[in-house]
């Protein structure tokens, strides 16, 4: 509802769910409509995180990590 990205996650099993504003974090665009987010398999390298978006300027974004 605020536009920005935040990310959530957990240790399946237990632990404290933790938090990060993404749009803070790394100065973004505010968003425009609802992200869309996905996990890339590295094939024996590392598993990369992808969140897509559309920028309230109407750009489409990737922000992978």
């Amino acid at each position: 509802a605020d536009g920005k990205l935040h990310e959530i996650w957990w240790v399946p099993g237990g632990g404290t769910p933790s938090h990060v504003n993404l749009t803070d974090a790394y100065q973004l665009p505010l968003a425009k409509d609802r992200p869309t987010a996905f996990s890339v398999d590295g094939n024996g390298g590392p598993v990369t995180q992808h969140e897509v978006y559309r920028g309230a300027n109407d750009h489409v974004y990737e922000v992978v990590w």
